[in-house]
């Protein structure tokens, strides 16, 4: 097995794109939770409490990603599934564009790979 390298008092080194992502991620979540809390109010609630949870859960994960946790992985990976698969119903229901809607997933599954390439260095 590869050891990690680590820095001063056991912390694990943090790549610099993780970084950067978990933090676009986290100021990304915190301002599409306002957008989310005026579906409550005169929207579809199904879609807008579900993206409730998603803005909840990125955060979270963000946080986790930051602390370089295996579990903020899988978490990424399952809340990517869902945010693409709620593009794509939107993309078919409402007749918009879709090449769109794939420039706005195409950075997140490219993160989603660079961050499985380097799962090894994801700790427990």
């Amino acid at each position: 097995m590869e050891k990690l390298s680590k820095t001063t008092f056991g912390r694990v080194k943090k790549p610099i794109p993780v970084i950067i992502f978990a933090l676009i991620l986290f100021l990304g979540s915190i301002y599409s939770i306002a957008p989310v809390l005026s579906l409550f109010s005169g929207g579809n609630i199904f879609i807008g409490g579900l993206m409730g949870v998603l803005a909840f859960a990125n955060i979270v994960t963000a946080v986790g990603l930051l602390k370089m946790k295996r579990w903020a992985l899988y978490s990424y990976t399952v809340c990517l599934f869902v945010e693409v698969s709620i593009f794509l119903y939107f993309s078919f229901v409402t007749s918009q564009r879709v090449f769109p809607i794939f420039l706005i997933i195409l950075p997140g599954v490219g993160a989603l790979i660079y961050f499985w390439s380097i799962s090894k260095k994801f700790v427990s």
